[in-house]
């Protein structure tokens, strides 16, 4: 018996036979050569009483049981799936969860636990040694519950929003080992954030990190568009992590430093959309602005973009670059099509500097990899990322 079958016959014994196309079609189930490697529970466990048995698919490596009002977990339900890398129990009824419930998953990669009541962490969890991502936000946790995560040396990204006994203040005063993004719930500038500080960027002993002069870059889109991996594949990197020296330290997305001449360094950052609405300042100090949206946000959202696009050529300099990268983009779709759909949004601008011929460029789909919500994350073409910046003059293509 095959896990296909094998899935079949469990749905039909806890009675989701009626559910088992919805799970079978989600772009976060997964088979790979007859093997189940992504399962898709989200939203279709709320009704059933009867325990889950998943054991016997060990080759699982993502699980998502998010959205289902769960109020109570057994001790071994994720017994045997010692591949597990991604694990969502977000938006359910949680109060706690058993002690040992995550022993064993030495590969865990990424754990969502955000929009439950849970009080404190089961200690199975600061076990979790390789894990990177831990995502808590709106929860009741207690700053010791968080203050212990520092036992997990590895993680590179906290998110502990709106848990009321915790103050960001005293949140950003730990340290861990590799944190570099933490997520906390204060009040997000309102456009008096300094800028300067982004220059404060200290000198390495490696002579490439010395520059006579420092630009900066913003990489901007809606959720979803590939910012991330944008960011994973740019060439000519030669520091990561630069971050402005605001406090409390909050970590919103990425910053980091390329080399663009000889003389010249580009700090970049990425800020989503929702948040460009506020931090304008951004815009305004940023020489070449990176708008990414997908084909089929494109299509769906094209007023919205179009707002989105007019905010920020409003505020940007008078001297910047705009460029637009249209994600995610199918096999056999035309540039010219493309052209024509952005055409008629650009034209809608006042004053718009866009040149669709020198500064639109299409960027296909690599392979996806799950998110919280039973999401993807976007994994874009490095290829066509690499030519996209080395075509940014006076970038020169031979810079390592």
């Amino acid at each position: 018996m095959d896990d296909l079958e094998k899935l079949r016959k469990i749905f039909t014994e806890i009675d989701l036979s009626d559910s088992i196309d919805q799970i079978l079609n989600s772009k976060n189930t997964k088979f790979v050569n007859r093997k189940l490697i992504w399962l898709d529970l989200g939203c279709v466990l709320e009704d059933v009483q009867e325990e889950i048995r998943l054991g016997e698919f060990t080759e699982l490596t993502y699980l998502g049981l998010y959205a289902n009002n769960l109020k109570i977990l057994p001790v071994n339900m994720f017994q045997g799936l010692h591949r597990l890398q991604y694990i969502d129990l977000g938006e359910n009824n949680l109060d706690e969860l058993p002690e040992e419930i995550f022993r064993g998953l030495e590969k865990l990669d990424a754990l969502w636990l955000y929009s439950n009541n849970l009080r404190a962490l089961p200690v199975s969890l600061y076990n979790l040694h390789n894990l990177r991502e831990l995502n808590v936000n709106l929860n009741k946790l207690n700053f010791n519950s968080i203050r212990e995560l520092r036992t997990l040396k590895k993680l590179e990204r906290l998110e502990v929003a709106l848990n009321p006994e915790i103050s960001p203040i005293e949140l950003a005063k730990l340290k861990f080992g590799k944190l570099k993004y933490l997520i906390v719930d204060d009040t997000l500038p309102d456009g008096n954030i300094i800028i300067k500080n982004l220059y404060e960027i200290q000198e390495e002993e490696d002579s490439h990190t010395r520059s006579s002069k420092v630009i900066f870059g913003l990489i901007t889109g809606f959720m979803g568009s590939g910012k991330s991996t944008l960011i994973k594949h740019i060439p000519n990197k030669i520091q990561t992590d630069i971050t402005p020296d605001i406090q409390p330290r909050l970590f919103f997305d990425k910053h980091f430093m390329i080399k663009y001449s000889p003389d010249t360094n580009l700090v970049l950052f990425e800020l989503d959309a929702p948040t460009i609405s506020t931090w304008t300042q951004y815009i305004s100090v940023s020489e070449f602005v990176f708008v990414l949206i997908s084909e089929e946000d494109l299509s769906k959202r094209d007023d919205e973009f179009k707002e989105f696009l007019e905010h920020i050529i409003k505020n940007r300099s008078r001297e910047s670059r705009v460029l637009l990268l249209v994600t995610k983009v199918s096999k056999g779709t035309k540039k010219k099509t493309i052209n024509s759909n952005l055409s008629s949004i650009v034209e809608r601008i006042d004053d718009c500097p866009i040149d669709l011929s020198h500064d639109l460029f299409l960027v296909s789909m690599g392979n996806p990899f799950p998110d919280l919500g039973g999401q993807q994350k976007v994994n874009l073409n490095e290829k066509e990322i690499q030519l996209i910046f080395n075509s940014i003059k006076p970038l020169n293509k031979n810079l390592s």
